[in-house]
């Protein structure tokens, strides 16, 4: 639905690319009202090249599908230029305290430090009312709390006591 390919590539190497001249592209809301250009919601695609529905799944058709739009499941922004950049997945947002913050942006952080050679983030439900993040990074020869330190130093938002799990 996107292209990104040489100069523009290297122009704007974050970015997935703008819609192809046979897609329409839409950022949306919690709501479902379209956004702004520069306002992260959920990227929902019209086009010719998208399928009607799920193979005899009405219910996952119904789910991904509002008024012609393909509601595809990930987060993302359009510049003022057209460029359509991914920030997430939509369930991999975690709101908390107000605030959303987003597992790649965490990953991306503490892939960072030098200790870490893989990491990666989850949401886990801590409440019945908010969530919050869980890395796991391998290997981390690094004590789990330095890795958390520095987490906080590069994050307005603090992780969970239960996040200080290296994986094994």
């Amino acid at each position: 639905m996107v292209t990104s390919a040489g100069d523009e590539y290297a122009a704007r190497p974050a970015s997935v690319g703008r819609p192809n001249l046979t897609a329409d592209l839409r950022i949306t809301g919690a709501g479902g009202q379209p956004l702004p250009a520069g306002q992260v919601g959920e990227l929902c695609f019209r086009s010719p090249q998208v399928a009607k529905g799920y193979w005899k799944d009405q219910d996952a058709t119904k789910a991904a599908f509002a008024d012609g739009w393909f509601r595809i499941g990930d987060l993302g922004y359009i510049d003022a230029d057209g460029y359509v950049y991914v920030v997430d997945r939509l369930k991999d947002v975690v709101i908390r305290g107000g605030e959303n913050v987003y597992c790649a942006e965490v990953e991306a952080v503490l892939f960072e430090h030098p200790a870490v050679a893989d990491v990666t983030v989850i949401a886990c439900p801590t409440r019945p009312w908010a969530s919050g993040w869980a890395p796991s990074w391998c290997p981390a020869p690094a004590p789990a709390w330095h890795l958390m330190t520095f987490a906080r130093s590069r994050r307005a938002v603090s992780p969970p006591s239960s996040a200080r799990r290296p994986c094994t």
